[in-house]
């Protein structure tokens, strides 16, 4: 374990980061109590691997049906990126709408769009009908570093209105600038649909509405092995077992951490891949650079996103480490690109850096399929994980009580596995990831 790094006076946790050091675990104020661990058997309807939002979706909804359901977890809800990201909740998808068409032709991406529009508006629906305080808000503007990245915004704006229907505004330098004060954007396209929110709490808002209409919880209880046997799933963890007509599994970017005979049919699809970023202190009115409240993200490849928080904080984030471990230097490594895009920011305290997972595929559009009878997987949301996860644990949900048709939607999309096998996948990412780095610079 590395020792705490400093910065501006304030002593962070270590750069190793999980999620307790975060801003988002100091926010809520207690740490909720663990749930048990599993121990003996136990009987279920439906058994669900992974408390993170496509998790506690797929559970809210099958509870709402009736269906006596568990979920199983290695760790406690928002272990992963649901209780440390972002926190922005957007349509649309890790690839551009452009690519989804030449992939699945007009009909089916025109479906997809539609269904993103959807999660967005399910998040802000279950948040406001379960009464979860979590700092809701609306807008997020894409922010062009140059020229061509604002050409491709107007593209956008104009593809999306024609084709779609969806409303966009479109920024020149001067106007975004009182907006995103930051002199690194030339032009930015602003969503006013979209949100952004304190994911944990979201998370845990869930979690608890979920158990509130009977959804039975085990943490700490990772899976070691899993049969199908008697039209049975047989879940088993270190001390106990839960024996399910219905399995869904919902790890996402933690996949790898599955025994891997488990994860077979959806191994090499998924890369996990770390992301960091950093929370602010409370800054001074005069120093705030999102005066409307608005999230942001940049048109690179490599994209730095930020947001405000409830409290008046900056959170920032930015980078992407293919090797699957956030850089032990994460304060340095985002405060750096922090300043790059708020160099007014340069003496304002940090109250912590962190970082976590996400899960990418080939074709940024996630993985999603079926495990023999009466099973179902998610994952892969390349970085749209806010808004997809919760719409696409209700789409299995769906399924499994008999409509699968926005489920087979999303089933549709091509995928394939990364190419380089176990070992050169990794490798061979980086290499790209190498390459579209030095394409932002240029």
């Amino acid at each position: 374990m590395q020792q705490p790094s400093r910065n501006a006076g304030v002593c962070l946790s270590p750069a190793a980061v999980t999620e307790q050091s975060s801003y988002y675990w100091a926010s809520v104020g207690s740490r909720p109590s663990p749930d048990a661990p599993l121990q003996g058997r136990v009987t279920a309807k439906a058994c669900i691997i992974g408390a993170g939002l496509t998790g506690l979706s797929t559970a809210w909804h099958l509870a709402q049906a009736g269906v006596e359901t568990v979920i199983v977890e290695a760790h406690h809800p928002g272990h992963g990126a649901s209780g440390r990201s972002g926190g922005q909740v957007l349509p649309g998808f890790g690839c551009s709408m452009g690519r989804l068409r030449a992939m699945m032709g007009e009909a089916a991406a025109r479906r997809l769009w539609v269904l993103s529009v959807e999660a967005v508006a399910l998040v802000k629906a279950l948040a406001e009908q379960l009464g979860i305080d979590c700092d809701l808000g609306c807008g997020h503007v894409v922010c062009a570093c140059r020229r061509q990245h604002a050409a491709a915004l107007l593209a956008l704006q104009a593809d999306l209105q024609e084709r779609y229907g969806y409303m966009t505004e479109y920024l020149e330098r001067d106007a975004l600038q009182s907006h995103v004060k930051s002199p690194r954007y030339v032009a930015g396209l602003l969503d006013r649909q979209a949100l952004h929110l304190h994911p944990l709490r979201f998370t845990l808002g869930l979690a608890g509405a979920a158990a509130a209409h009977g959804v039975r919880f085990f943490g700490d209880s990772p899976v070691v092995q899993l049969q199908h046997q008697d039209n049975r799933w047989l879940v088993r963890t270190p001390q106990g077992v839960v024996r399910s007509e219905q399995l869904f599994v919902c790890t996402n970017a933690y996949l790898h951490q599955i025994a891997p005979q488990l994860a077979k049919p959806m191994m090499g699809y998924t890369l996990p891949v770390a992301s960091a970023m950093l929370a602010t202190e409370p800054l001074p009115a005069g120093l705030v650079p999102l005066p409307d409240g608005w999230g942001g993200h940049d048109a690179n490849w490599v994209v730095d996103y930020f947001r405000l928080t409830g409290d008046g904080r900056l959170l920032f984030g930015g980078g992407a480490w293919y090797g699957g471990a956030v850089p032990r230097d994460v304060l340095g490594v985002v405060r750096a690109r922090l300043l790059h895009v708020f160099p007014q920011l340069h003496g304002v305290a940090i109250h912590s850096a962190w970082g976590g997972l996400i899960a990418i595929t080939t074709t940024r559009m996630p993985h999603v399929g079926s495990l023999g009878t009466q099973g179902w997987f998610v994952h892969g949301f390349s970085g749209h994980g806010m808004a997809l996860s919760v719409l696409l644990g209700q789409a299995m949900a769906q399924a499994a009580l008999g409509d699968g048709s926005r489920f087979a939607a999303f089933a549709e999309a091509p995928q394939r596995r990364f190419p380089g096998g176990r070992l050169l996948a990794k490798p061979l990412v980086q290499l790209a990831m190498a390459a579209a780095r030095l394409r932002d610079r240029l």
